[in-house]
């Protein structure tokens, strides 16, 4: 483990993102990774899709957090320290553990917790406080106000960030909808420039997959 933190921020569709886009992002990621020394992957609280009990297609929801795990075995494999950072509000901080049980939203998307995700290897910290030494965890669920805006949740963590003395990072778009539109533009506004680091940006944009 290292308390240096270079962090990569992923956002994106949380549905029919064509597999070959998915297997793109992911070698996009790896390079990354190998390439500029990312340790710290980000994303804004987004559970993982599961396949559905009742699945005819044995595919679970085509989100960008499939990624995730896939980002966590590689680095098993490989013998690479990743940190784990996602935001939720303090209601919700622990429903990414691994105990929690796996549920369905109102669009038949069966969706769960990060295996590798527990109470012992990611500790909770207060987005709105000032904590010392927050890199020395394996991985950190940023819990947000729960008055705070779900659409302002990532804005909070990457200002988090540079709060915290990370002055760069990466961000990769993984299939542009109108909530990370509207996110892109707010980062670029010079109100704001001043209070998150300096992200290099890739987007990837396709058509969306007609199965979910």
């Amino acid at each position: 483990m290292t308390t240096f933190c270079n962090p990569l921020f992923l956002k994106g569709n949380c549905h029919s993102i064509p597999m070959d886009e998915l297997d793109k992002a992911f070698d996009i990621i790896i390079g990354l990774i190998q390439n500029k020394n990312i340790n710290t992957v980000c994303w804004d609280g987004d559970p993982l899709t599961l396949i559905h009990p009742d699945s005819d297609t044995g595919l679970p929801v085509k989100s960008f957090t499939l990624l995730i795990p896939r980002i966590y075995e590689w680095a098993c494999q490989n013998n690479t320290f990743i940190r784990f950072v996602y935001t939720k509000k303090e209601k919700s901080i622990t429903h990414l553990f691994n105990n929690t049980p796996s549920d369905t939203d109102k669009h038949g998307t069966h969706y769960g917790p990060f295996y590798f995700l527990s109470n012992s290897n990611t500790k909770i910290i207060k987005s709105d406080e000032n904590t010392e030494n927050v890199f020395d965890s394996a991985n950190i669920a940023l819990s947000a106000s729960n008055d705070l805006k779900w659409n302002a949740l990532g804005i909070n963590m990457i200002k988090w960030f540079k709060k915290h003395n990370v002055h760069s990072g990466y961000l990769l778009v993984i299939g542009l909808g109108d909530v990370v539109n509207n996110e892109l533009k707010r980062l670029s506004d010079d109100e704001i420039i001043w209070d998150i680091p300096i992200l290099e940006t890739r987007i990837l944009e396709f058509e969306r997959d007609s199965v979910p």
